[in-house]
């Protein structure tokens, strides 16, 4: 069978949303190609999958690589099926047929999330069970240390980043206060460590305010001890629908989403 070549090389919610395409194209019985870019180089390690898919870095050599760039420049907007490959162009959804019937009844953000699953034929049901963390515990213990907490401090996780760095790094326009008993952590990209190295602290912390990003789609896969608040991406002018009602939708956990 043909390898399956899927564009969503940025946008770390986008991707893990949408393993379960990934899942169908292989069920289907198409080797899985997912370049991705370099910030997510190690997602392999992070996530534990059912099936093997390959997550190239799009600035390092991988099989088909100018095939991929080749076709990631082009418009195409369905999945599209040539001699030698099936494309998937998951980046251009919101353009596909599905994602331009969506957009004349839902808001911009969830005809360019949800259209991701209507344009390869599924939905979104259940997408936190196609994969599950991997998780570093070394890596996580390593974090706790550099940060210096202490096993008694009552956490509260701020993020107010969003976006793929280096390309896009975008930060909330509001401020964000912290209860006087409670210790601040400002969220921040520290090498060698990724979002996924924040697990522990996110399960341990009392409060946490979140900007609408990534960090939403690994609270699906956590044991968390607080409810997360969530920020919209300085839409305040959007309605909450716009906003959120996608999020509600995919969501199995509980939420306190802010405008």
């Amino acid at each position: 069978m043909k390898p399956c070549i899927i564009e969503q090389s940025c946008g770390l919610g986008d991707i893990l949303m949408s393993l379960k395409v990934a899942s169908r194209y292989y069920q289907a019985g198409h080797p899985v190609i997912w370049p991705v870019e370099p910030i997510y180089a190690n997602l392999k390690n992070n996530i534990k999958l059912d099936f093997p898919i390959e997550f190239p870095c799009v600035r390092e050599e991988f099989a088909l690589k100018e095939r991929y760039q080749e076709l990631a420049r082009t418009e195409i907007s369905e999945v599209t099926e040539f001699e030698d490959v099936l494309y998937v162009p998951l980046r251009r959804s919101v353009y596909s047929n599905y994602g331009q019937q969506l957009s004349q009844k839902r808001s911009s953000d969830a005809s360019n999330m949800l259209s991701k699953f209507g344009m390869c034929d599924t939905t979104f049901e259940e997408w936190q069970n196609s994969w599950e963390l991997k998780r570093n515990q070394k890596k996580e213990e390593q974090l706790n240390h550099i940060l210096n907490i202490s096993a008694t401090e009552d956490l509260h996780i701020v993020n107010n980043r969003f976006g793929t760095p280096p390309r896009w790094n975008e930060f909330l326009a509001r401020t964000i206060e912290t209860p006087p008993n409670m210790r601040r952590i400002q969220m921040s990209i520290i090498p060698p460590f990724d979002v996924f190295d924040w697990s522990a602290l996110f399960e341990r912390a009392k409060k946490i305010d979140t900007v609408s990003t990534s960090t939403f789609f690994l609270f699906e896969k956590l044991d968390l001890q607080c409810v997360p608040t969530i920020y919209s991406r300085n839409h305040q002018d959007r309605s909450f629908e716009e906003n959120f009602g996608w999020m509600k939708e995919i969501s199995q956990k509980e939420y306190n989403f802010i405008i």
